[in-house]
C-alpha cells in the first residue's frame, strides 16, 4: 500500500517538473519591454562633444543607459566585451557608434564627435 503512494506521488511529482520545464520553468516576467540580462564586465567611458543637454547613451542590446553629462562626459559599466554598438539619443539626435576591442575588467575610453545625426570615434 505505501508503494503504490509513492509511486503516484513520484509520478505526480515528475508531472509537475515536466510541466514547469515545457512552460519556461522562471518566474521572470518577460516581454517587448523586458531586455535580455547583460553578461559583460567592460566598461565604457568617454566624452560626446557637440551633445546637447538630455542626451542619453545607451549600448544596443542590453538594457544599459546612461546620462551624458553638461561636460559630454558618460560611463558605462557591465558592457559586454568584444564590440559595442553605442546609441546618443535625445533632442532630435539619434546617431550609433561602434566601438571594438572591449575587455571584461578593462576600462575604455573614447572620445565621439556627435554632428548632425551621425557619430564618428
Amino acid at each position: 500500500m505505501h508503494r503504490k503512494r509513492f509511486v503516484c506521488l513520484s509520478l505526480a511529482g515528475l508531472f509537475l517538473a515536466l510541466l514547469a520545464a515545457g512552460c519556461g520553468g522562471g518566474s521572470a516576467v518577460t516581454g517587448p519591454d523586458s531586455a535580455p540580462p547583460v553578461a559583460g564586465n567592460a566598461v565604457v567611458q568617454g566624452t560626446a562633444r557637440g551633445a546637447s543637454v538630455g542626451l542619453q547613451v545607451g549600448v544596443v542590446g542590453t538594457p544599459l543607459v546612461a546620462p551624458v553629462d553638461e561636460e559630454g562626459q558618460f560611463a558605462l559599466a557591465g558592457v559586454p566585451s568584444g564590440t559595442a554598438t553605442l546609441r546618443f539619443e535625445g533632442a532630435g539626435l539619434d546617431a550609433r557608434v561602434s566601438v571594438p576591442g572591449l575587455q571584461d575588467g578593462l576600462v575604455t575610453s573614447v572620445t565621439v564627435q556627435l554632428s548632425g545625426g551621425t557619430a564618428q570615434l
